[in-house]
Order: structure tokens, then sequence, then C-alpha cells
């Protein structure tokens, strides 16, 4: 009968707690950013981001679109961030070369 309990509340209320405490902790530092060739609707951008996977398990930050946004809040472009895997509990040095769609 303990376990009828238990199980369900450590799944459905201590676990989603405890993760996102981690994701939380996570953090993403951008070391160095170079904008390079720039056309008119587009430009390189060669980065080093560090990630901090603040968890205890190794895990992969899937690929997405980043806008990039001006210091007056106007959108400037979007580039594609790849798929990246981080290490438990460290840091992640990540290059990353994309291409900037500029809006």
């Amino acid at each position: 009968l303990g376990l009828i309990i238990f199980v369900p509340i450590i799944l459905l209320v201590i676990v989603p707690i405890v993760v996102n405490m981690f994701v939380n902790a996570t953090t993403m530092t951008i070391i160095s950013a170079t904008l390079m060739e720039p056309l008119p609707s587009t430009m390189l951008i060669d980065t080093w981001v560090e990630l901090n996977n603040a968890g205890p398990i190794a895990a992969k930050l899937s690929g997405f679109n980043a806008t990039l946004v001006g210091p007056k809040g106007r959108d400037i472009g979007w580039l594609v961030f790849p798929d990246v895997p981080l290490d438990a509990n460290s840091a992640n040095l990540q290059h990353v070369l994309s291409q900037m769609t500029i809006m």
C-alpha cells in the first residue's frame, strides 16, 4: 500500500522539482563571437559558447533557432544552433559556426 502512494508522489511531484532545479541552474555564456562575410540578407557567425550543465546526468541540447535581439529590443536576425552533447556537472565548450539570416 505504501508503494502505491509513494511512487506516484515521487514521480509526479519530487522528480519534476529536482529536474527543474537542474535546468534553472544551467547557464550559457558567450566566450567570443565574430561576424564574417556580411551580405545584404546573411552573414556568418563564428562563436564559442560555454554551456554549464548543472545536472548529474549527461544530456543533449537539441538544436534550435536562436534569434539575435538588438539593444532596443528589435530582432536583428536568426541562426541555427546545432545539437550539443553536454557532460554531467561540467562546463562544455562548444564552437558554433552558423549562417545568420538578417531580418
